[in-house]
């Protein structure tokens, strides 16, 4: 059996060993091209070495192996990560449990690795989409280190592919500072609402807790401030507008699928471009509409 993927930094594919365990094959740098060989060694350096910095923070992760290819068939430049499979993403898991002390617990092991690594000063970040977590020996995991987003020696943060000059510092405050507190309350909203089983100021509780009152302080508006954002939507409000809609979802005034709609069109490209002017200005006309 295999089975192929396209996602957006690999193309994906999936077999079975003689074993019968289930392992997932990533191949880098056909969909975003990487450069040269010299560029590719060092994505694989920083690739392994994400690996080993969760380890030392004491984030629990399924480990990979990375090997350098020559792939003259595609004239480019790759690597390959090789994995074994976790069946119980933690997006599925959520979906799926209807005890609100669990899905808490769920919740918290998600909260307690961004804990370690903004605790680490970003030695690494982790990116918050719930599918990049699952259920591994009974835990809460990580799996996805692609991009291998962590603090270089030198003191400055690596992100891949170099977001360009008007986004650079909205894609790196997002990822190696407390502003990540937005993705990471959008992304529990994004699930969450559906089922609605955790309040909404229980979670931004949660995000208090583990990440400290600056976290909380991003992810706190009121009515007012919805207003506000939607009557002048700004190219860096992307979270904000998922946010608004997960909260709008949890009233009743917004489906879930219309929430899932809400973050395709405010989707960040894996480019690390801006999302489209229009496309937010068109998130928030729709919310606006729900608030009249």
């Amino acid at each position: 059996m295999k089975t192929q993927f396209r996602g957006s930094y690999a193309n994906i594919s999936l077999s079975r060993t003689p074993s019968n365990k289930l392992i997932i094959k990533k191949i880098f740098g056909r969909i975003i091209k990487i450069k040269n060989k010299k560029d590719a060694l060092l994505l694989i350096q920083l690739h392994r070495g994400f690996q080993e910095k969760a380890k030392k923070l004491r984030i629990p992760v399924v480990s990979s192996q990375i090997s350098f290819i020559n792939d003259d068939y595609n004239k480019s430049t790759a690597y390959v990560e090789k994995q074994l499979f976790v069946h119980n993403n933690l997006t599925t898991v959520l979906l799926s449990e209807k005890n609100p002390e669990q899905v808490s617990k769920l919740v918290n092991e998600y909260l307690k690795m961004f804990q370690k690594t903004w605790e680490s000063g970003f030695a690494i970040s982790l990116d918050p989409y719930i599918g990049n977590f699952g259920m591994y020996n009974k835990k809460v995991v990580y799996f996805d280190f692609f991009p291998p987003r962590q603090l270089l020696p030198n003191g400055s943060f690596f992100d891949w592919p170099e977001p360009p000059k008007e986004s650079r510092a909205f894609i790196l405050a997002r990822h190696f500072s407390p502003e990540q507190s937005l993705i990471i309350y959008a992304q529990l909203l994004r699930v969450l609402s559906k089922n609605k089983i955790l309040k909404t100021t229980y979670i931004k509780d949660l995000i208090r807790k583990f990440l400290g009152n600056q976290a909380f302080s991003y992810i706190d508006f009121s009515e007012r401030d919805y207003i506000k954002i939607l009557k002048n939507v700004q190219l860096y409000d992307a979270y904000l507008l998922r946010i608004i809609a997960g909260e709008l979802c949890y009233r009743n005034l917004l489906t879930h699928d219309e929430v899932k709609y809400i973050f395709r069109i405010t989707h960040i490209p894996a480019t690390n471009a801006l999302p489209k002017k229009e496309d937010l200005k068109k998130a928030g006309t729709i919310l606006l509409e729900r608030l009249d």
